[in-house]
């Protein structure tokens, strides 16, 4: 008797179970009505090309090129003019004051010139800024000078980077976005320990004479990539009198016809042109 009652007991506890199982699966449909349809593999990775591995190689120069500075910057403050701890506090906060307005403007251009071209022309700032440095470290303001135009540029360049890294493997943004940050962290390991390296043993002239040679570099690398991705014939080339936005319903051309009506969900009117 006692065990038929237990036994009782154990299909009760079954089929309460079985019900709240079959409560929790209609719950979860009723949530998250495709759930199964994110656990599946999504389509094949396209790969990397030539241009994509310049531009990767390049960003880990310009991650080089800052990160040298950077390690130079305090000690420089301190040994060559006696700045304190309140001093460098100061300075750090007035140069995030341009890291600032430069995400601002990346923000509001990076989209109207494209990520490629925003890319190097934050890092062509970074050249003659870095040589300024090189040459008048002894006076402390062309040196804060120079260095605030290197933040300036920098900082949009690696905001803009962001557009093209995401594009560098068609079908996996996740995977192109995180190549370029493996890039840019073994720049900036390189840069930091080569930065301390040459300060401690030759001064600061010396530990940033490098940077104009390796933001060059990147420079000409971001160059021949962008030369040779216009010359492949698969950049589309508008008109600068009409806005991009316009160009999906209402795009001009110089084919053999041209753009007459255009009716949403039913069809395009072409004529010679």
């Amino acid at each position: 008797m006692i065990q038929a009652f237990l036994e009782q007991q154990r299909a009760g506890h079954r089929a309460d179970d079985l019900a709240l199982a079959d409560l929790l699966g209609q719950l979860q449909d009723r949530l998250f009505p495709f759930a199964e349809d994110h656990v599946i593999d999504g389509p094949p990775r396209g790969r990397m090309t030539l241009r994509g591995l310049q531009f990767l190689v390049a960003m880990g120069f310009m991650l080089f090129s800052i990160q040298m500075l950077i390690s130079v910057l305090g000690p420089w403050l301190h040994d060559d003019h006696g700045f304190t701890s309140a001093s460098l506090a100061a300075v750090t906060f007035g140069l995030g004051i341009f890291e600032l307005v430069s995400s601002f403007a990346a923000v509001r251009l990076t989209d109207r010139w494209g990520g490629w071209r925003s890319v190097m022309r934050g890092g062509s700032l970074m050249i003659p800024a870095a040589l300024l440095f090189s040459l008048t470290h002894a006076h402390l303001w062309s040196g804060l000078v120079a260095y605030a135009v290197i933040t300036l540029g920098f900082e949009y360049c690696i905001i803009s980077s962001f557009s093209v890294g995401t594009s560098l493997i068609p079908d996996a943004p996740g995977a192109g976005l995180g190549l370029m940050f493996t890039f840019n962290t073994i720049g900036m390991a390189v840069g930091s320990t080569l930065g301390t390296w040459l300060y401690d043993n030759h001064g600061p002239g010396t530990a940033t004479a490098p940077v104009v040679g390796s933001a060059s570099v990147a420079f000409l690398l971001l160059l021949t990539g962008l030369l040779a991705l216009l010359a492949s014939g698969m950049t589309p080339m508008y008109p600068c009198h009409v806005n991009p936005r316009e160009m999906r319903t209402n795009p001009v051309g110089t084919g053999p016809f041209k753009f007459a009506e255009y009716k949403a969900n039913q069809g395009i009117k072409l004529v010679r042109n």
